[in-house]
């Protein structure tokens, strides 16, 4: 017999999110991401990450030198419910404008994909 595993996979298609600044200009933002199917457990001690995910082919080094993730907590706390909060610092030296996915992770499984970020 063997184990069937699966991850889940949602697409959010709810809110869109942008940064937005000059080219060398610092812009850090906190952005709160609500997660479809997560409820708050104190027993569960599962942890989030967040990464950037889709990143048009030619533009990886670009975005990797100007887009940092800082993250704000690891897991859901009993004011946030099923929300999730990471601060974003964005810097770009020169002007963009692309579309990339935001993937965050759950340590037990479970994706969520925001199809988000105009960088500008």
């Amino acid at each position: 017999m063997y184990p069937i595993l699966g991850t889940v996979d949602s697409l959010s298609t709810d809110q869109q999110y942008s940064l937005k600044t000059k080219a060398r200009v610092l812009l850090k933002s906190a952005f709160s991401f609500k997660l479809p199917g997560v409820q708050y457990d104190p027993t569960d001690s599962s942890t989030f990450s967040l990464t950037i995910d889709k990143i048009p082919q030619g533009f990886e080094k670009m975005v990797n030198n100007s887009l940092f993730i800082i993250e704000n907590k690891k897991s859901l706390t009993a004011q946030d419910l099923d929300r999730i909060t990471f601060s974003i610092k964005f810097q770009p030296l020169k002007p963009i404008k692309l579309q990339v996915q935001i993937l965050i992770k759950r340590s037990t499984g479970g994706n969520w994909r925001f199809n988000v970020l105009s960088l500008l």
